[in-house]
């Protein structure tokens, strides 16, 4: 959600990024609109949401009725969950609600830590990349002293089939 979060790591080395579930508002067969999550945020477990969101119901802090998880494959799309709406309530509002109050929005802190010289140092996308580049030069570089140092018998090749 949004590109500040981004923006503000690849900049500064520092950032916080907002994740958010893929959804669709629907009409299901009995004439009720629902909501289906087809693609859950990094790292949320589709049991523990699916409890959370049972939870709300039962305390009466989300308007959704009732939700059930399933997987299927039709028309190539993974439906993580599903949550049917009260007839009258306002699916955008519940989904809103869903994002306040459960991991279908999340936020990520980013720090782009790394060692320099052996001192920890917080490092913006070019610095990062910069040093990332040097280190390859480096691993390249004495890979190929090592392999030409090495003695070599004529019988056998520098690699294993």
């Amino acid at each position: 959600m949004g590109r500040d979060g981004i923006k503000d790591a690849y900049e500064t080395g520092r950032g916080s990024i907002k994740v958010r579930a893929v959804t669709t508002i629907e009409e299901g067969s009995n004439g009720r609109q629902r909501i289906v999550v087809t693609e859950l945020p990094y790292q949320v477990n589709k049991a523990r949401l699916a409890e959370k969101i049972a939870d709300l119901v039962r305390t009466g802090q989300h308007e959704g009725r009732r939700g059930r998880a399933r997987t299927t494959r039709a028309a190539a799309r993974a439906c993580a969950w599903s949550s049917s709406c009260k007839r009258g309530a306002n699916p955008q509002v519940v989904l809103n609600q869903l994002y306040k109050h459960t991991q279908l929005q999340d936020s990520f802190g980013v720090i782009m830590l790394a060692l320099v010289d052996g001192v920890p140092r917080t490092l913006n996308l070019a610095e990062m990349i910069g040093y990332y580049v040097d280190h390859q030069i480096d691993v390249v570089t004495r890979r190929t002293r090592y392999e030409l140092r090495r003695p070599r018998s004529a019988t056998t090749s520098s690699r294993a089939c």
